[in-house]
């Protein structure tokens, strides 16, 4: 302990002087026993960050990933650790496919037909949102409920203009002239409304560059194209059954009661002869870059059929030869010279042949 009024010695560290101190000239000759000011100290040059695992700080020390925070609560069967309740879906799975493209519940199928209901939700609800449905349904609907009553209303009208040559037969109209405008109105229009709304299923997307998006997903082109063919099959179906169901209801209310079991035949026939169009123009727009181009060869497909049906040999063997047998089959009149079972396979094999070059074409496009 020194003595009161005696100076301190100096000592070795009082003599030493920090670097930047020496360098300034700050607090040298007036440093006691503490270092001298010199500031605020120089911070570290921060570093790039790293990634993740590699240099940085865990709870397990360096170079070690940090654990994340645990969801709390009660877990469900069948959950993954560090995955939330459920666990993170695997994209490489049929299971994570479908929870990303929106579909619910289990995986819509495997192989060729991988992602198929998850496409199909799709198609139908872009359907309705675009308002197809409710234009192709009612444009429908209102042919089936004007034909009836222009039938019944027809001698009334051509009495207004004058008199008409009885042997015509206009003053006489009943059950079949109905289902005889029905048919061939009904097969003009499904043709159409079919060449139409198959006509930009795929080429569309190509162009958009949507098509490419949904297939880099696990999902096959095979379901891609077969949802698309079903799509259109629903709306197609929808609107000629109600067309059928409009006429049925008029038919039995202005002249007299139909069969139920024949009208619903004709239904059909008339939703599969609209089918093979649906599926040439389908196929088309597989092929082609431009739904314009897609409807021209549906269209041709269509007065190429048309023209061949003149033919008698040949009207059985396509699906023109459908309108005859729909029309015989209500009226009662399948004789030996209508044969239903060959022109309906006849168009199925239609059908098949063109989804079938469709699929060799999607298979190999660049999208």
């Amino acid at each position: 302990m020194r003595q009161r009024g005696r100076p301190r010695r100096r000592t070795r560290r009082d003599a030493r002087v920090h670097p930047r101190a020496a360098r300034t000239g700050c607090g040298v000759g007036v440093r006691h026993r503490g270092r001298a000011w010199v500031g605020p100290r120089p911070r570290r040059p921060r570093r790039a960050p790293r990634a993740r695992g590699v240099g940085t700080q865990g709870p397990r020390g360096r170079g070690h990933p940090p654990r994340r925070h645990r969801r709390r609560g009660p877990r469900r069967p069948g959950a993954v650790p560090g995955g939330g309740r459920d666990g993170p879906p695997d994209r490489g799975s049929p299971e994570g496919t479908d929870r990303h493209l929106g579909a619910r519940g289990p995986a819509s199928g495997r192989g060729p037909v991988r992602g198929y209901r998850a496409i199909l939700e799709k198609e139908v609800v872009e359907a309705w949102r675009s308002y197809r449905i409710a234009v192709v349904c009612g444009l429908f609907v209102v042919l089936g409920i004007a034909l009836p009553i222009v039938v019944q209303s027809l001698p009334a009208i051509t009495r207004v203009f004058g008199q008409v040559d009885p042997e015509i037969g206009i003053n006489q109209t009943g059950v079949p002239d109905v289902v005889d405008v029905l048919v061939r109105l009904l097969w003009q229009l499904g043709a159409v409304a079919a060449i139409f709304l198959a006509m930009g299923s795929i080429a569309t997307e190509r162009a958009a560059g949507t098509a490419s998006f949904v297939l880099a997903k696990p999902v096959s082109r095979g379901a891609f194209l077969w949802a698309k063919f079903v799509a259109l099959a629903l709306i197609l179906g929808l609107a000629t059954a109600l067309t059928v169901v409009a006429a049925w209801l008029y038919v039995a209310l202005l002249f007299e009661p139909q069969s139920v079991i024949d009208w619903a035949q004709l239904w059909l026939l008339a939703w599969l002869s609209a089918l093979v169009y649906a599926a040439i123009t389908l196929a088309a727009s597989s092929s082609v870059r431009s739904p314009a181009g897609a409807a021209a060869i549906g269209f041709m497909a269509f007065a190429v059929l048309a023209l061949a049906s003149t033919v008698i040999t040949l009207n059985p063997w396509l699906p023109t030869g459908l309108a005859e047998v729909a029309q015989a089959t209500v009226l009662g009149e399948l004789g030996p010279d209508v044969d239903p079972g060959r022109t309906v396979a006849a168009s199925i094999a239609l059908i098949a042949a063109a989804l079938g070059v469709a699929w060799l074409r999607f298979r190999r496009e660049d999208l």
